[in-house]
């Protein structure tokens, strides 16, 4: 099976994920990889999501997201229908980059948000930039924190509470009346956070460059996961070696890509 750039070659060994896995970790994926597969673009495992699904067989437990990448010239032709048909997932709600697509729960920490990575060519190497955390001690890091702060006092933690009373019922019909308008609150306070305080935060962000020889992601290996069939980079312990140094295989709970990650060229 092909599809644009990337190719699957069914007869390399496959990665079967041993899991187990929760609806939480898998319900935006299945939903993302199905819609990428009608369009016929390729996606493969990448980032932590790889790492865990390789090393341990699940996603690891502390990572924020689920991490895909395809070719941009894959999506170019079909890009205005992708984002179409993403956002009109159920449950989820999608921001975009000319970078990264992100699919992210709605309501907020219900699912695993899934990124969409994309890759460009350049030569033999493929290029792509993610996301990183302004230095601490700049001015643009402190305002950016101070952003993510405020976002989690002033509204994240009143959303829960008002959210967790709503969910509460009672007998009589005044109290339900109240019950039901405070998880509206609720929701409408998560909502302001994740649609302005997280995309103030993200424009306070910086990028980093990472690259990669093409070959790595022109060939690709299947992934088992569950009722999923995903895929991998055909040499997919050369690729983490190449990431996170000979001893990828050790968990480590505290990394930081943009400084640690091997593929990293420009920060």
């Amino acid at each position: 099976m092909s599809h644009g750039r990337a190719r699957i070659d069914n007869s390399l060994a496959e990665i079967t994920a041993s899991g187990p896995f929760s609806e939480r970790e898998v319900y935006l994926l299945r939903e993302v990889v199905r819609v990428l597969d009608e369009l016929g673009v390729a996606c493969w495992l990448d980032q932590g999501a790889l790492l865990g699904i390789f090393r341990d067989g699940r996603f690891i437990p502390w990572d924020a997201d689920i991490d895909l990448s395809v070719w941009d010239e894959d999506i170019r032709e079909v890009e205005p229908l992708l984002r179409k048909r993403l956002s009109s997932l159920e449950k989820a709600r999608v921001d975009s980059t000319f970078y990264v697509f992100r699919v992210n729960s709605a309501p907020p920490h219900q699912y695993l948000p899934v990124s969409i990575h994309r890759h460009f060519r350049r030569g033999r190497e493929a290029v792509k930039w993610m996301k990183r955390a302004p230095s601490v001690r700049s001015f643009r890091g402190l305002v950016y924190r101070a952003v993510l702060s405020l976002g989690r006092l002033l509204v994240m933690k009143p959303g829960e509470r008002a959210l967790g009373y709503g969910m509460q019922t009672g007998a009589s019909r005044p109290r339900r009346l109240v019950s039901r308008m405070t998880r509206i609150v609720g929701r409408t306070l998560l909502w302001v956070r994740a649609s302005i305080g997280i995309r103030l935060g993200e424009y306070l962000q910086d990028t980093c460059e990472m690259s990669a020889d093409a070959r790595y992601f022109e060939c690709l290996r299947p992934v088992i996961l569950g009722d999923l069939r995903l895929a991998a980079p055909a040499d997919t312990e050369a690729y983490l070696k190449l990431k996170y140094g000979t001893d990828w295989r050790t968990p480590r709970q505290e990394w930081k890509y943009w400084e640690e990650d091997g593929a990293v060229t420009r920060a």
